[in-house]
């Protein structure tokens, strides 16, 4: 079984004797920094292991660990969201081990939709990254630059048109290279599902092979919605 439960999950939701001592605050250079890094280069691990099941399932389980031995040592000041993170990520490694590690599968369920949709779980990692940036000094990359280069390196960037133009343009560029038709009902249902959900600057960053967690979500649930991909 993949996921376990956390010991330091349980110790700091319930206290006692067994307690570690924590920091205040965090510090650059301290152990809990350290781990911290540690921590974000796996969970980036996650978003570019695609959707390959056998790389899904390593990373997330990579992620997961480092994630409880950062909660382990997390200042009193970040440890409450740090756990609250833990505990959102062992839900979706338990809905994902329960799809085989299909992640596709896993955006289509009920649970899945409202998971990975899960507003309060953001503003955790909103906060925990902000917190990292400030006192570890660990940039925050979940939204590079719109101009980052396309994954076969050679430097090419998109510039979408504003508005329901971009977000048709993005439906194209899909359409050529998975080679996926896509009907006017689909695509008609894609703009309305991401029109309020998601900029065209995220949808510029995806193309040109950047990380947003939060538009891959989006953009994930709504060509399962609309019955581009199967979920």
């Amino acid at each position: 079984m993949i996921v376990p439960a956390f010991a330091v999950v349980a110790l700091t939701a319930c206290g006692g004797d067994d307690e570690p001592e924590r920091a205040a605050t965090a510090e650059q250079g301290s152990e809990f920094c350290e781990r911290a890094a540690e921590a974000e280069s796996l969970g980036d691990a996650v978003n570019e292991a695609s959707t390959d099941p056998v790389k899904v399932e390593a990373a997330v389980t990579a992620a997961i660990a480092a994630g409880e031995a950062t909660v382990a040592v997390a200042p009193t000041d970040i440890v409450e969201a740090m756990t609250r993170a833990v505990e959102y990520q062992q839900q979706i490694a338990e809905l994902l081990e329960a799809n085989d590690w299909d992640l596709i599968a896993a955006y289509g369920t009920e649970e899945g939709a409202a998971l990975f949709s899960d507003e309060a779980a953001q503003d955790d990692r909103d906060e925990i990254r902000s917190y990292l940036e400030e006192k570890c000094g660990i940039e925050d990359d979940s939204e590079q630059p719109a101009d980052t280069a396309a994954p076969d390196g050679g430097g090419t960037s998109i510039d979408l048109p504003d508005g329901a133009a971009g977000i048709d343009q993005f439906i194209d560029l899909y359409a050529i290279g998975t080679g996926t038709d896509v009907t006017a009902d689909q695509r008609q249902c894609i703009q309305d599902e991401l029109r309020d959900t998601v900029t065209v600057e995220q949808l510029e960053l995806l193309i040109g092979g950047g990380v947003d967690e939060q538009a891959q979500i989006a953009v994930g649930i709504a060509f399962i919605s609309c019955d581009v991909i199967e979920g």
